[in-house]
């Protein structure tokens, strides 16, 4: 591979990727989201599920631990998602503390008990940061991608997270309606 074509493919990298946790960026997974929503449209019997994930008072970290061991909790928790879906499914950090997952081939029903058992997993698990050990709490929203497109799945499994947050915190909602 020649010396530009090298420096070509670096950038492209760059421009996608989160530079703190390696997780593919917003706009890298809105171009996924928008391609899965485009394939939905045109097969009406594919399936696939949008998780919006946010990490549970994440300021607190930033504030008791700093901003160095904040950084630590998100490379943590990004790979907890990564190595927590399954290898034909995408994350992504979306910015802050919030990441999202795109699920292709399954159900709502399948996706929830996915969304939990990786609730579950980021609960159960600390790391050390260098100031103290950290653990956190996800919320979890859920969508059903359909034709309404990338967008629409995104507000209803954005209002399915606020919900889980209004709920409680460390818990996966599913989007129903207005009223998830």
């Amino acid at each position: 591979m020649s010396d530009r074509k090298q420096r070509e493919t670096a950038l492209a990298t760059l421009a996608s990727t989160d530079a703190l946790t390696a997780l593919p960026n917003r706009r890298s997974f809105m171009s996924s989201l928008e391609a899965a929503s485009a394939v939905l449209r045109s097969n009406p019997e594919r399936q696939g599920v949008l998780l919006m994930i946010d990490i549970d008072y994440f300021k607190r970290v930033n504030d008791t631990y700093g901003h160095t061991a904040g950084d630590t909790v998100l490379c943590h928790v990004a790979d907890l998602i990564r190595n927590g879906l399954r290898q034909q499914d995408a994350a992504a950090r979306l910015g802050g503390e919030e990441f999202s997952a795109l699920l292709v081939g399954v159900e709502l029903a399948g996706a929830r008990l996915l969304a939990d058992r990786l609730r579950v997993r980021i609960a159960e698990s600390s790391v050390e940061t260098g100031e103290g050990r950290v653990t956190v709490t996800v919320s979890i929203g859920l969508a059903a991608l359909d034709s309404a497109g990338a967008e629409a799945a995104l507000k209803r499994a954005d209002r399915a997270l606020y919900a889980a947050k209004a709920g409680g915190r460390n818990q996966v909602r599913v989007y129903a309606g207005e009223q998830p």
